[in-house]
């Protein structure tokens, strides 16, 4: 059949400045002008140029001998996408020409721990973001579709830790875990953002057995999302636990310097059911063998 070029420019010019000495403790402050030309469009009428600044400031200081308290804040902006443009999966979205970047404003306040058998960190984030972009339906020659639009704009705020942990001299853990409040704003009041988790976390642990075999496992949360139906309303996506295991052989052979793994694992080992978005589940129970060679 018929071919379409579609291709686009990035550029971004920056500076960075670190180590100012206004206040005690290290400080980072740094500034960008980030560019996007479409050069190709297919069929479609070119959306022009996008161009947009961006700006960070960061400060860090020790508090006692392990503890750091992190402070950050700036602003900067997300060009659409040429798949957000130009996309229709399979005939399943229709393009807006009038889609137009966001502009994403942020603060964050974390405090990390740092030691020689544990290590943690907790960060409290707010981000308030200009013209989000976001999905809407629409009727197109009497078939229910998809069209991508720009919100008023979003806030999500929340809580983000993370931890790592040697149990054992051959057993070690590490875990991540967010809890955040998505809303979108636009005419007439707010609603949830689609396909935005409320909850994200992970639990990780290795254990090293005896002659080169590692046994990795892991557990993966999503908790509830929201999706829209083919009527246009909001319905929730439910949350999932999904397990993953792998056990891998791992050799060092000297004389050709090269390191040998051969592992077998699986995937959501319970099969359960992970929807990222409304009718298109993720892949059930997956199980990996291979054999991987490095120098």
């Amino acid at each position: 059949g018929p071919q379409e070029q579609y291709s686009s420019l990035l550029h971004t010019l920056g500076g960075e400045i670190t180590s100012i000495r206004v206040f005690p403790g290290h400080w980072v402050i740094g500034g960008a002008w980030d560019g996007m030309q479409v050069v190709d469009t297919g069929d479609f009428p070119s959306p022009g140029a996008f161009h947009a600044w961006s700006l960070n400031a960061e400060w860090h200081r020790r508090v006692g001998r392990d503890a750091t308290v992190k402070l950050n804040a700036g602003s900067k902006p997300r060009f659409p996408t040429m798949r957000e443009l130009f996309g229709t999966a399979l005939a399943r979205f229709v393009t807006n020409p009038d889609l137009r970047p966001e502009r994403t404003w942020m603060a964050e306040a974390g405090l990390e721990i740092l030691r020689s058998r544990a290590s943690g960190e907790l960060l409290l984030f707010l981000q308030r973001t200009m013209d989000t972009i976001d999905q809407e339906q629409v009727t197109v020659d009497g078939e229910r579709k998809r069209r991508r639009v720009n919100l008023d704009g979003s806030r999500v705020w929340g809580l983000e830790g993370q931890g790592a942990a040697r149990l054992a001299g051959r057993l070690s853990l590490q875990g991540h875990v967010t809890w955040m409040r998505p809303i979108g704003f636009e005419s007439g009041g707010s609603r949830h953002l689609t396909e935005k988790p409320e909850v994200l976390a992970t639990v990780q642990t290795q254990w090293t057995l005896r002659r080169g075999v590692v046994l990795d496992t892991g557990v993966l949360h999503t908790g509830r999302a929201w999706g829209r139906d083919a009527s246009d309303v909001l319905v929730a996506l439910p949350s999932s636990w999904r397990i993953n295991a792998r056990l891998a052989l791992q050799r060092y052979f000297t004389d050709a310097e090269t390191f040998g793994q051969l592992f077998a694992g699986v995937n959501n080992l319970t099969d359960a059911l992970h929807l990222p978005q409304l009718g298109l589940p993720d892949a059930g129970r997956t199980w990996r063998v291979g054999l991987s060679l490095s120098r």
